[in-house]
């Protein structure tokens, strides 16, 4: 077969085959780059709250007493600001709250309601909007909060943003901001790693199939490059001759 014939097979051929996925790397790498980080992380909306200092009891309560009557596995408790107060804030040993503590009595607080995740929210995001909803989830949370600490709070906000935010039930914390922005960067994410499932695994074979493919298709393409431009060209035949 001739080389260059086959080369030309191979290359229309592979280029069949990856050049949808090119087409996803190339889309995404663009969205990639025309928004900061910040803006699809939410960061960018969310407000800028002054640190409220620690306000020390008269009576400090024990907090081992405190773990030993909140009932669960602390591995440490922290004197800190929570919910805009002075706290004892129990911890597992991977540092996700536990329970919060009035310091100076020892009793336990209860978790965030649904008013007062409402409440963060709105103070939390910068732009005016209104709360749709206020979801409590246990189990089985949407895609765009995969991974994180269960049970939340998801509250929804009505902005053109539609913006989700994710707030941890103990202590009020905004876990995660989810908007249209960081969806779409999300989707091309998936489509850039191959991963459809979790979104997360970049070292699996369908990636690895598909970026071979692609340097095959890349190579072959510029082996007939080489072809067209150093191959010997025929001489027109002098005319005496072909006569």
């Amino acid at each position: 077969m001739n080389p260059r014939r086959g080369t030309y097979r191979l290359h229309r051929w592979l280029g069949l085959l990856v050049a949808l996925q090119l087409l996803a790397w190339s889309l995404g790498g663009l969205y990639f780059t025309l928004f900061d980080i910040d803006e699809i992380r939410g960061t960018a909306d969310a407000a800028e709250s002054a640190p409220v200092p620690i306000q020390l009891p008269e009576v400090l309560a024990d907090a081992g007493a405190v773990a030993r009557a909140a009932g669960q596995q602390v591995f440490a408790a922290v004197l800190a600001t929570r919910r805009g107060r002075t706290v004892w804030e129990l911890q597992a040993r991977d540092g996700r709250p536990l329970v919060l503590a009035d310091p100076s009595t020892g009793d336990l607080i209860a978790p965030v309601t649904s008013n007062e995740a409402r409440r963060i929210a709105l103070a939390d995001f910068i732009h005016e909007a209104q709360v749709v909803k206020a979801v409590w989830i246990e189990s089985d949370p949407p895609v765009e909060f995969r991974g994180g600490r269960l049970p939340v709070w998801q509250v929804v906000l009505d902005h053109p943003k539609k913006v989700n935010l994710y707030i941890d039930p103990v202590n009020g914390e905004v876990l995660s901001r989810r908007s249209r922005k960081w969806r779409i960067f999300d989707f091309f994410w998936m489509l850039h790693i191959m991963d459809y499932g979790e979104r997360e695994d970049f070292h699996h074979p369908l990636l690895t199939a598909a970026a071979l493919l692609a340097v095959l298709s890349a190579l072959s393409g510029i082996l007939l490059w080489g072809y067209r431009i150093f191959r010997p060209r025929r001489r027109p035949g002098h005319p005496l001759r072909d006569g």
